[in-house]
């Protein structure tokens, strides 16, 4: 059984926060004596740190599909819920619904012709060589780290309830941890320094940024792992 490794995307998210933390340290050291600039450095690493979520999040997507692309898989080694989701193109998804809003059959008939060769199409028959994958079109509409989005991201991939999973990997309630980063990182954003927010609140929420990444991590190796797909993993 293969045992689990950081991913690349996780190494370059953990170095990454690292640094966000030094620099609040560094602007709240003594050598910086400008109220301002602290502030802007508080306000600035949530940000950051919000952005390298969304950052981790598509890099270790892309990596995955690199490797799956260059593998030549089968549509049998991808989870079902992944093949669902190539299949349903967004142009078959808006014919079906022309059809519900107009009932034209010769409409809906004459789009799903164009559509017959369509190498999406494979997606739904067994033991055919997978088509080849695109990675934006897995993350680009799921890639802000909110707890709605993670759970139609993962799901995707054969992970029905990623906060579960991330709950018995941390033994701990994962989503109020995300939920509480996230509601600090909005704050900020749109009303600036809270009263009473310190240095230390920061580097701590940074800190539990880390861990939920860290589990994120772990249980999308383990899906992989479980499918028979961990050398599909880029450490």
């Amino acid at each position: 059984m293969p045992k689990y490794v950081k991913s690349r995307a996780r190494k370059e998210f953990d170095a990454d926060v690292d640094r966000l933390i030094r620099a609040v340290r560094d602007a709240f050291s003594s050598k910086c004596k400008l109220p301002n600039v602290r502030e802007h450095v508080l306000a600035s690493v949530m940000l950051q740190g919000s952005a390298k979520m969304e950052f981790y999040l598509t890099s270790l997507i892309s990596d995955w599909v690199d490797r799956a692309n260059a593998s030549a898989l089968q549509t049998d080694d991808l989870p079902l819920s992944l093949r669902a989701y190539g299949f349903n193109e967004q142009a078959l998804a808006g014919a079906y619904a022309q059809f519900l809003a107009f009932g034209s059959e010769v409409d809906l008939l004459e789009r799903l012709a164009g559509r017959l060769n369509n190498p999406s199409n494979y997606f739904a028959i067994n033991g055919q060589h997978c088509p080849e994958l695109q990675a934006e079109k897995l993350w680009k509409d799921r890639k802000y780290p909110s707890g709605k989005n993670l759970k139609i991201l993962f799901n995707r991939f054969g992970i029905a309830k990623i906060f579960d999973e991330l709950a018995k990997s941390a033994k701990s309630d994962l989503g109020l941890l995300l939920d509480s980063f996230n509601d600090v990182r909005t704050e900020l954003a749109h009303e600036g320094i809270p009263p009473g927010l310190t240095p230390g609140d920061i580097r701590s929420k940074l800190r539990s940024a880390q861990r939920f990444i860290s589990h994120v991590d772990r249980v999308f190796f383990k899906n992989l792992e479980l499918l028979g797909a961990a050398p599909l993993w880029t450490p």
